[in-house]
């Protein structure tokens, strides 16, 4: 399954069956536009004369094709169009890299220079790369955008991981970059494809995130392998039994965790596949293993064919390995980007002979099997030899490293040992998947050195600041490398698990340890001991965003029934309220919480005196549980009160509505039904929920409660949704409103409803609406916020309203409406009345006030401008955040400069302000003083504890490695966020400075002769 095989996949293409054992190297995919459907293969000619004739016949060549039409892509109807195959272009990242370097990696030596006349922009490579493949014609940049013009291009890099150094990859990206800015700007239709490893990408600076989305190849669904096994199946024309047998023994291997994560990844699915097929149901479980069992069978079948592999089978492997030692430490230098010539290919193996004191004759003879028989190397290029995928060379690289490791006595000391070799592969990156396969390796005996080693990793100045030495300590674990070995099994998982050890597999990001996912351990290496790490944690009500990433964690490791045990089983530590209400949602992330039945969730609640407060109440709601409310008439009126309140807010709706609580939130939730009369005004609304929502309605009205205030609101919203999306936002939307008001009053969450509508709707006449108080219960509520809209320059009118206000919740009625009505100078000159009411708040209401401006922002899709020049020179800290959350970005970040900077107390909503401050400076300034960032960052997580930043974004400028170190050395006191940027920078900066292996190994005298 190469790089084109994906593409065709994605594009919906069936692509053609080559019947091979291959695997994808790349994890990560990275695409500049949708991907289209793609019809079946057309190429469409349709450039510039010799260009066109040219690049169609390299399609052909290298990928099968065949010329059905010849019609120009911009004439094609738009419905044609969309539908049309593109030219798809294979790009060598490693090739690339070697232009951008200057040399040409065309020519056969491979040190030439580039040629004068190109330049090393990848335009200039991919015409050299075309005339280079289509028999000596000429094809120009020139050409290419020609092409580019009037038919669609696809455009396929592949391998970014592979460029090593990591400034030249630096300098690759950026030329990517470049690249599809200039064609975007001609082309008729572009995409650019660009596969990596997730590893790669930290390491890079400047990739064009706002260009290239970024899509993760994740793990193979079960249908997928399902799939996979039978395209393998067919592909080798085995007979009905044996396709029988092999799907039963998958069937049954896949029911281990470690076999299950195995088959998840396609190469070595392939070769899970050929050992089942070979050795029906004794497999291996360690990785290295699986491949050592893989060779063996594929040189046994070779071994029939062909007699130099029958009589040379043994060297024909160590020569393997020593070539791969030699191809992929080339690869990290950038020297032959993993390739070889026929000349040199013939030398390395004459060598390697007289290094091992073989007969030098040998080299014709197993050149034949190398290079002709045994296609573990391939000639992907006429002359040129690569290992067929990158694992294969990893795998063999890694044998040789421990095949050829000396023993060291006593009195007569060994350089390159076991231990140093592991050292060395370990800390570079470049050789991550050489040090599991190396791990591999070790006997039962050795293993207590290897916990030895990554012991000492762990303790590492700098690298064991990051996550590094633990996540490659659970990938050995995850490969079964210590399964022989029960005590330094136990050890590893020790290390792994030991203080905040578990935060090195938490993943989270969506690049984070082990492909972005949450890390998955094996049954018998540390799976139950890692799930109870993870429930010890979350019984400590950790940080909401370390509470997320443990949960996640949990589910990767555990059934749905041992996470619901431990659960269950976790309310008898709990010991105050706040773990007892985090426990609650630690049970929704889980997502057992939602499957227990509401008599056994009133048994919990009461056995373990749960307060029955706000956060319970929404923990509840959100995993669907509004129905446990309905039990008794106490319940009813406390889940009534706390949403009519306004306490209770912005609450999810579940995907299935079946009673009246269910539709009672919807009906208080705003954005419920504004949302889809955006989408068909002449639909019903009911539609219009199911189709765009996705939540099924009951076609009929619940049976009712018998408590009036839920009973008459449902009723009026089922009458609200019995008319259009238009009649909702002309008038039936107000009606609706002014029927909730005779029912249950004019409550915080009605009048948030209300505002919401009113500062969205078109704006009124004063004739329209009258001249109502804001406070006149006479007057339906939207016309009073209509008109109070009108007076958004009229100061007068706002102070009058304040004081015609009768108690305290008015006062907050008051001000809320305020901040998203006045216009920038009111607020200005209102600013004392607002802090007068604000300042007065508890701590429960100001979150609800805070809450309430975001939820009517969000709704109504827009944000108040304020000029921060007119406001006083000193606001309270608490107003400022108030304000803040009003306002548009640009004056949301001024407001927190002008009034937040050094606050030191301990006002949840201005540390929310200043955590959104941070990780806007972190994405979009350029100078920014880090320091003073991460201070302010973990400052704010002390108080909050909930970070709701977005992750996906790289920042601007890396952090500072000093900066980064003492944010590593103190990882739980920060964010994830800021952890992440901090791992980052550690590592970049680490593999910056990394020494080539080959280096280390000639400086260290690895494989020097007595």
């Amino acid at each position: 399954m190469e790089v084109q095989y994906i593409a065709q996949k994605l594009a919906g293409v069936e692509p053609w069956d080559t019947g091979q054992e291959t695997g994808v190297g790349a994890a990560t995919l990275l695409l500049n536009e949708r991907v289209v459907q793609l019809a079946p293969m057309v190429v469409l000619e349709g450039g510039p004369g010799q260009g066109k004739s040219t690049l169609a016949q390299y399609i052909c060549q290298v990928h099968r094709m065949k010329i059905l039409s010849t019609s120009n892509f911009q004439e094609l109807p738009d419905a044609h169009r969309s539908a049309a195959a593109r030219f798809p272009i294979k790009v060598d990242l490693r090739e690339y890299a070697t232009w951008l370097a200057g040399k040409d990696p065309f020519s056969q030596e491979g040190n030439e220079p580039r040629p004068r006349h190109l330049s090393k922009s990848l335009e200039s490579f991919i015409s050299a790369l075309i005339s280079e493949r289509s028999g000596g014609r000429t094809f120009t940049p020139d050409d290419l955008s020609a092409v580019a013009r009037s038919s669609a291009l696809l455009i396929v890099l592949d391998g970014l991981d592979e460029v090593a150094e990591v400034k030249l990859r630096n300098d690759v990206v950026r030329e990517i970059a470049v690249c599809a800015r200039r064609l975007r700007e001609t082309a008729a239709s572009l995409q650019i494809l660009v596969t990596t490893r997730p590893s790669a990408l930290a390491e890079v600076t400047e990739f064009p995130t706002r260009t290239f989305a970024r899509w993760a190849l994740t793990s193979l669904s079960r249908p997928l392998i399902d799939e996979y096994t039978e395209r393998w199946a067919h592909s080798r024309r085995l007979p009905g039994k044996e396709v029988a047998d092999l799907r039963r023994v998958l069937s049954d291997r896949l029911d281990q965790p470690h076999m299950r994560d195995l088959a998840r990844n396609p190469m070595q699915l392939a070769i899970l596949l050929s050992v089942i097929h070979t050795r029906g149901s004794s497999l291996p479980d360690k990785r290295t293993a699986l491949y050592d069992i893989y060779v063996e069978l594929f040189l046994a079948r070779e071994a029939e064919k062909s007699e130099v592999v029958k009589k040379r089978q043994e060297i024909l492997i160590d020569i393997h390995r020593y070539l791969a030692w030699v191809l992929h430490s080339e690869a990290e230098t950038g020297r032959a980007l993993g390739k070889i010539d026929a000349n040199r290919l013939r030398e390395l193996i004459g060598e390697y002979l007289l290094s091992e004191g073989r007969d030098p004759g040998l080299v014709d003879e197993l050149f034949t099997g190398v290079a002709q028989r045994v296609v573990f190397l391939v000639g992907a290029v006429e002359g040129l030899f690569e290992f067929e995928v990158q694992p294969l060379r990893e795998y063999f690289a890694g044998r040789f490293l421990y095949e050829t490791a000396p023993y060291s006595p006593v009195g007569s000391p060994r350089a390159g040992t076991k231990d140093e070799r592991f050292d060395a592969v370990a800390r570079n990156t470049y050789w991550q998947n050489v040090a599991r396969f190396y791990a591999g390796c070790f006997s039962k005996g050795e293993l207590p050195s290897l916990v030895d080693r990554l012991e000492v990793l762990c303790t590492d100045v700098d690298l064991g600041l990051t996550s590094h030495p633990r996540a490659l300590a659970a990938t050995l674990v995850a490969d079964w490398v210590f399964s022989q070995n029960a005590r330094s099994l136990k050890k590893v998982i020790d290390l792994i698990l030991d203080r905040d050890g578990y935060r090195s597999l938490l993943g989270g990001d969506r690049f984070g340890v082990a492909g972005g996912e949450p890390f998955t351990l094996p049954e018998g290496c540390g799976r139950v001991e890692l799930l109870q790490r993870c429930f010890e944690v979350l019984n400590t009500a950790p940080p909401r965003d370390i509470q997320n990433s443990l949960t996640r964690l949990a589910q990767q490791n555990g059934s749905r029934e041992e996470l619901k045990g431990h659960w269950l089983a976790g309310f008898n530590t709990l010991t105050d309220e706040t773990r007892k209400i985090s426990w609650i949602w630690t049970g929704y992330y889980l997502g057992v919480l939602s499957s227990i039945p509401n008599h056994v969730i009133a048994e919990l609640l009461t056995e373990n005196s749960v307060p029955l407060n706000d956060e319970l109440q929404k923990a509840l709601m959100a995993a669907s549980h509004a129905d446990y409310f309905a039990s008794s008439e106490g319940l009813q009126v406390e889940f009534a009160e706390r949403i009519l309140d306004g306490f209770v807010s912005g609450f999810r709706v579940p995907r299935t509505v079946t009673n009246r609580m269910d539709v009672f939130c919807a009906a208080l939730n705003p954005s419920m039904t504004a949302r889809v009369t955006y989408f068909d005004p002449r639909a019903p609304l009911l539609e219009g929920i199911s189709r765009h929502l996705g939540v099924r309605w009951p076609e009929r009205v619940p049976a009712p409660t018998g408590n009036p205030v839920i009973d008459t609101v449902t009723e009026a919203y089922f009458d609200l949704l019995g008319g259009t999306g238009k009649e909702a936002s002309e008038r039936g939307y107000e009606r609706y409103i002014d029927s909730v008001v005779s029912s249950v009053g004019v409550r915080w969450a009605v009048w948030v409803m209300a505002l919401g509508y009113a500062s969205s709707a078109p704006r009124a006449s004063r004739d329209s609406v009258g001249h109502p108080d804001l406070f006149d219960d006479s007057i339906s509520i939207v016309k009073r916020l209509k008109y109070a809209r009108l007076q958004a320059g009229a100061a007068a009118w706002w102070r009058r309203q304040l004081a015609s206000s009768v108690g305290e919740i008015s006062r907050q009625v008051w001000a809320l409406t305020a901040l998203l009505l006045c216009g920038p100078a009111t607020v200005a000159k209102l600013c004392p009345e607002i802090e007068d009411v604000v300042e007065n708040l508890e701590e429960r209401q100001i979150k609800r006030l805070f809450d309430a401006v975001e939820l009517v922002r969000s709704w109504s899709g827009s944000a108040r401008t304020l000029r921060v020049d007119s406001l006083p020179e000193s606001l309270s800290p608490r107003v400022a955040a108030v304000l803040a959350n009003a306002a548009v970005r640009d004056d949301h970040i001024a407001i927190a400069g002008k009034y937040l900077t050094g606050y030191l107390g301990s006002d949840p909503i201005v540390h929310d302000v200043l955590l959104f401050v941070t990780n806007h400076q972190i994405h979009h300034v350029e100078n920014m003083d880090w320091a003073g960032a991460v201070e302010v960052a973990r400052r704010s997580y002390r108080v909050s504890g909930v970070t709701f930043v977005s992750n996906s974004r790289r920042a601007r400028n890396g952090m500072p490695v000093d900066v980064a170190r003492k944010v590593a050395a103190n990882s739980s006191a920060y964010p994830q966020f800021i952890v992440r940027l901090a791992e980052t920078s550690m590592k970049r900066a680490i593999a910056q400075k990394a020494v080539p292996l080959s280096q280390v190994a000639e400086e260290k005298g690895w494989f020097a002769e007595d």
